[in-house]
């Protein structure tokens, strides 16, 4: 219906709560659509990093996350550039020095920024070569199908995999990384570290239960209305969201007096949905 909307969500325990949203409409500039993000978040809550997907991992919006002394995560799409340093990249897990650049614009030079591009082996992809797809007869290979004696500590398999046949997923980032640390894969005690590659690339991968966040508001949370009003349609979304929010930060909260972390593995809620939503319908406001 011509606008889009940006949101900021927080993780906590596992779980994405709603901090700022923005509609964006035709002719809105996008940096200060996200820069009244940041700084709604940067109010609300302590920020260890900011996730974001491609779309926003521009030289502006990098920028400033660095002029606010913030640290970023983001993904980076992968054009020639990009493609260009996976040339050097070895193993399934890589960084190096990169510089981002902005395409010269009428009147304008280009601008650029230096920050660190670091990738990881596209998980689903292991004993699969580029070109061809999963089939039942792929599994992941173990310790066993490399005919090794067991090892006395952890190995990355750096030295065993041909790099021709990774297919990289790409970062930018203006944290310090000083190794490639452990796959996860092989499930090591410490592959979270701060300064990995490995540790940075599983702490993004938590930021894909806000697309679950998404999901939930538009289809259980928010009332379904036929209307195109901008203002309207508008009401609805954020009322969904109110709602999502006290949802989410009720199971917080449940999970907390519990004793319970939220894990992967145990994704249902302590509260479920539509549980709340009929206790809030029965609830007597009279």
């Amino acid at each position: 219906y011509g606008w889009k909307d940006l949101t900021a969500n927080a993780i906590i325990d596992g779980r994405s709560v709603v901090l700022a949203n923005v509609s964006k409409v035709p002719g809105d500039r996008t940096f200060q659509a996200l820069k009244y993000l940041v700084d709604r978040a940067r109010d609300l809550v302590d920020v260890e990093c900011f996730y974001a997907d491609a779309e926003f991992a521009t030289v502006q919006f990098c920028r400033y996350i660095d002029y606010i002394n913030e640290y970023y995560v983001f993904r980076k799409g992968h054009r020639d550039p990009v493609k260009e340093a996976f040339k050097d990249f070895t193993g399934k897990a890589d960084w190096t020095d990169y510089t981002m650049k902005t395409s010269s614009q009428a009147g304008k030079g280009s601008k650029e920024h230096d920050t660190t591009l670091f990738a990881v082996e596209k998980r689903g992809q292991i004993g699969v070569k580029k070109g061809e797809k999963r089939d039942e007869d792929h599994k992941q290979a173990g310790l066993d199908d490399f005919q090794m004696e067991k090892p006395e500590g952890q190995l990355t398999f750096d030295d065993l995999v041909d790099d021709e046949d990774i297919e990289y997923v790409a970062f930018v980032t203006n944290k310090k990384i000083t190794s490639s640390g452990i796959d996860p894969a092989l499930d090591p005690k410490a592959h979270d570290n701060e300064h990995t590659v490995w540790g940075q690339a599983e702490r993004y991968r938590r930021r894909w239960s806000i697309e679950t966040t998404f999901r939930q508001v538009k289809y259980q949370f928010m009332a379904k209305t036929r209307s195109r009003d901008l203002g309207t349609r508008r009401f609805f979304w954020m009322v969904g969201i109110l709602l999502y929010n006290g949802w989410a930060t009720m199971n917080l909260l449940v999970q907390e007096w519990a004793a319970q972390t939220f894990d992967d593995d145990e994704t249902d809620p302590p509260v479920r949905g539509k549980v709340y939503l009929e206790e809030l319908a029965n609830f007597d406001y009279g």
